[in-house]
């Protein structure tokens, strides 16, 4: 996912990660971490996801 909550742009990485689920620690607004929905309010747009692969045992970041 992006790094920023869609609602004003808080910062999503300093959060716990609950199963597949973050939570915005502004607002509350609930995103999927497989599919970036907003699965709880008050975040108007879901977030950007991200391919992630291993190659070589290094992580692969593919911006889609």
């Amino acid at each position: 996912l992006d790094n920023e909550c869609t609602k004003r742009g808080c910062n999503l990485s300093d959060v716990e990660v609950s199963g597949n689920e973050v939570a915005c620690p502004c607002h509350g607004a609930v995103f999927d971490l497989r599919t970036g929905a907003v699965l709880d309010g008050p975040a108007p747009t879901a977030q950007h996801i991200y391919t992630v692969h291993e190659v070589n045992g290094a992580l692969e970041v593919i911006a889609g």
